[in-house]
């Protein structure tokens, strides 16, 4: 738009010198026309510019002319040092440099007196004049004018600035642009209105191209050194970052490739600002990393991305355990994933079979291979990173018919890839427990990515054996093996390397594999964080969900009592996978009635938490009615054997989702069943389940406190629960007894409200004397399972999970 606007100011300059020209060359016809518009006779006389004026004679009447001078004198009076009465007098307009030059030098005055936000109206002036003045000094005041015209410029006002800046730049040259322009932004590096060292980073960024050579690896990169080493806002040095990348793009000289790679590594990678990591991953990586490929060193940065990840890890404590500093090392994974790319077309280009003649080329391009053309706007696709697609696609299909030969031969960036990164994370995985879902995540998507672009060949013939080595399925697993399956070494073999293909045999390869760990873990004893979380991660893959199910309904249904229980586990995982939604009725509540009814213990108490997983996911009522019927059975079991895990699993189940069931479950059993276990906790004669009894509790109380609960159901069994558990705390000396009490004492404050009459629950009267209460709890929870059991619900389950198969 303003170099719209200045075309067509220059455009109106011209055309008024050519009228005045042909004023010149025909001044009576000129004059001739003008005096037609004046009743009385004029003179003609000349500025020294040669314009003709038209001056008026005295009138008819013998009037003095000192006299009539001083009249005409009375109509208006400006000093005789005014600044605009002298430009206005100096008013040539024959002279396209008279108006550049008015302009110039009214512009200083005019600016301060327009309001800030209608200051970007006077940008075509100002360009103007910067542009078309012949005066160094006078285009210096104007670029002054043009940096300091607002004072905190927001975005969209620095862009029109910048904006002013190439314009200049692409009128006057790298000459003008490095004596007049660039003082500019020097001078205002230090400002101390953030927004002006945003433009200044900004115009840095976008006077690149228009700037020479030699200024551009010397001056310029110094300006933006010096700025990211000082700046302390994010936002700055976040517009630092991005025109250093813009600048890594425009440097020839490779000397300092090693400069900006230290540069970044010291003062970039370490940024944990997340606008600073932005434009690093979006921008300067992208821009370092393709300068890299050119002059054959993608391996220093990836050296110094590896170096930064160990130094992401903590040196081991007491029990030998290593944490991840997650601050650093999650941007540094970042920056691994964008790297993808330029790993491979460095390796695609470097092959030997780049002049072989004689390579078949029946190997089609793998579906990431040929989506060059992806419609992403990142600057690491593949379609940015090549300029010739054909040529590209032949590359990869012979990269493919090479590798896949018996034997062939390797190169550098290939041994660099396959063997030396994939050994580094092997070993690096090894030292991180899964723990974080977000650090097992980064380092399956980088393994993943890798996969993809390798191919499946080069994946299942040279990495997947090299990552399952550290994996002894074949024998038993000791407690040195241990650290093994328990570190993201796991997720990264089966959710990276297996399910990095969707291909039948890819997926069919993976189940088997996964229930190898299935049974190998557990019947070791192995804990399953590991295998947990990359169930997790696979069930984010919808063609992978069914398959996983139909393996842990086949092994549930042959496995021994640990591997039951561990695929109750996995069956719970799977319902967090927005898919299965469709499966629970078909697939996981069958599953979950049959391990339900085994007769071993340890597999009843591990489908209890699935069981309340199932009611907070699902809304059908077919469903939540075999759930409701399965929970009353295993509280039956609970109330009769006294088991004390059963017990604590069943409060912790419904704490967690009393809040999301429906209300009549909620008031008829969890309540219910709360308050009669608060009430029995008191006369618990082990001090030790009593405590963990009680904290249990506290948990589920807070959680259903805020649930709407009817006024019986409040009077009858919520508040004399709590009362009990009030108990337990004040005898057991546990905290959390002032938040029960206050609980207490609002409900009791509303019942009284409530009702009219005397409260029927006094404030004296202590839960274990409470015997009405008690015996009312008992009796309505008695009754409510005998009614439920006498359905014989077991029988229609196991027929029903018999008809599934």
């Amino acid at each position: 738009m303003l170099n719209l606007q200045i075309n067509s100011l220059q455009d109106k300059l011209e055309s008024a010198e050519q009228s005045l020209a042909a004023a010149k060359s025909h001044p009576q016809r000129v004059l001739q026309a003008d005096s037609t518009d004046h009743v009385d006779s004029g003179q003609e006389s000349s500025t020294p510019g040669g314009h003709q004026l038209y001056t008026y004679k005295s009138v008819d009447r013998n009037i003095p002319s000192l006299f009539l001078t001083r009249i005409l004198s009375m109509s208006f009076h400006v000093p005789e040092d005014n600044r605009i009465a002298k430009q206005v007098s100096l008013i040539d307009s024959s002279k396209t440099s008279t108006i550049v030059d008015m302009i110039s030098q009214s512009l200083p005055h005019i600016v301060p007196n327009v309001l800030l936000a209608k200051r970007e109206e006077l940008l075509p002036l100002i360009l103007c004049a910067a542009n078309l003045h012949v005066s160094a000094k006078a285009r210096d005041t104007m670029l002054n004018t043009l940096f300091n015209l607002i004072k905190r410029p927001d975005e969209l006002q620095r862009q029109m600035i910048l904006a002013g800046c190439v314009m200049f730049a692409q009128h006057n040259g790298p000459e003008k642009v490095e004596e007049e322009l660039l003082p500019q932004c020097w001078e205002q590096i230090n400002d101390r209105h953030l927004e002006r060292r945003l433009l200044v980073a900004e115009a840095c960024g976008a006077l690149i191209p228009y700037i020479s050579k030699s200024i551009r690896g010397s001056l310029l990169l110094s300006m933006l050194q010096q700025m990211l080493l000082d700046e302390r806002v994010e936002e700055v040095r976040s517009a630092i970052v991005r025109s250093l990348g813009i600048l890594v793009c425009f440097i020839d000289d490779t000397d300092k490739f090693s400069q900006v790679l230290t540069l970044y590594g010291r003062h970039v990678l370490p940024d944990t600002s997340a606008g600073v990591q932005k434009e690093a991953v979006d921008v300067l990586l992208p821009s370092l990393s393709l300068w890299a490929v050119h002059l054959d060193k993608i391996s220093d940065i990836m050296d110094l991305l590896f170096t930064a990840l160990q130094n992401s890890l903590t040196e081991p404590n007491e029990e030998n355990e290593i944490k991840v500093i997650a601050e650093s090392f999650m941007p540094g994974m970042q920056h691994l994933l964008t790297l993808v790319n330029f790993q491979f077309v460095s390796l695609l280009y470097s092959g030997p079979y780049r002049d072989k003649t004689d390579l078949t080329t029946d190997n089609q391009p793998t579906s990431f291979h040929s989506s060059i053309n992806d419609g992403s706007n990142s600057m690491s696709c593949i379609s940015c990173l090549v300029s010739d697609e054909e040529e590209y696609k032949q590359l990869v299909s012979r990269f493919l018919s090479h590798t896949s030969e018996e034997w062939y031969k390797s190169w550098d960036q290939f041994d660099l890839l396959v063997y030396t990164t994939f050994s580094r994370f092997a070993m690096l995985g090894l030292s991180i427990q899964a723990e974080d879902m977000a650090i097992a995540q980064s380092l399956v998507n980088y393994v993943r990515s890798v996969c993809a672009v390798l191919g499946h060949h080069i994946t299942s013939d040279k990495i997947e054996p090299k990552m399952s080595e550290f994996f002894k399925l074949d024998s038993e697993i000791t407690s040195q093996h241990y650290k093994v399956y328990t570190s993201v070494l796991l997720p990264m073999l089966l959710c990276g390397v297996k399910a990095a293909f969707s291909s039948q045999s890819a997926v069919s390869n993976l189940i088997d594999c996964l229930r190898k760990f299935i049974v190998t873990m557990s019947e070791g004893s192995v804990p399953l964080q590991s295998l947990e979380l990359s169930v997790q991660i696979l069930m984010e893959k919808s063609h992978l969900v069914e398959p996983f199910i139909d393996l842990v309904l086949e092994v549930l249904m042959k496995g021994s009592v640990k591997v039951k229980v561990t695929c109750a586990h996995l069956l719970e995982i799977c319902l967090l996978c927005p898919t299965c939604s469709t499966l629970i009725n078909d697939r996981i509540l069958p599953g979950l009635v049959t391990l339900a009814c085994d007769t071993d213990y340890n597999v009843k108490l591990a489908t209890v938490s699935p069981f309340g997983s199932i009611l907070e996911t699902c809304s059908e009522r077919e469903t939540m009615d075999k759930v409701y019927t399965e929970l009353i059975r295993l509280l039956h079991h609970t109330n009769q054997n006294q088991d004390n895990n059963m017990l604590l699993s069943m409060i912790s189940t419904f704490s967690r989702i009393g809040p999301n069931i429906e209300p009549q479950f909620r008031e008829e059993v969890v309540i219910s069943q709360l308050a009669r276990w608060s009430m029995e906790n008191n006369s618990c004669g082990d001090t030790n389940l009593r405590k963990a009894v009680a904290l249990a509790l506290i948990d589920a109380y807070c959680a259903l406190y805020c649930c709407f609960i009817s006024t019986s159901i409040t009077q009858d069994s919520f508040l004399p629960g709590l009362k009990s558990l009030q108990l337990d705390l004040k005898e057991l000396g546990l905290e959390g007894g002032a938040v029960i009490g206050s609980m207490v004492s609002e409900i009791q404050h509303k019942l009284e409200g409530a009702s009219a009459s005397p409260s029927r629950v006094s404030e004296g009267t202590t839960p274990a004397t409470s015997s009405p209460s008690t015996e009312h709890l008992a009796k309505s929870s008695k009754s409510l399972m005998n009614k439920i059991m006498d359905k014989s619900a077991s029988t229609k389950m196991s027929s029903f999970f018999s008809k599934r198969k």
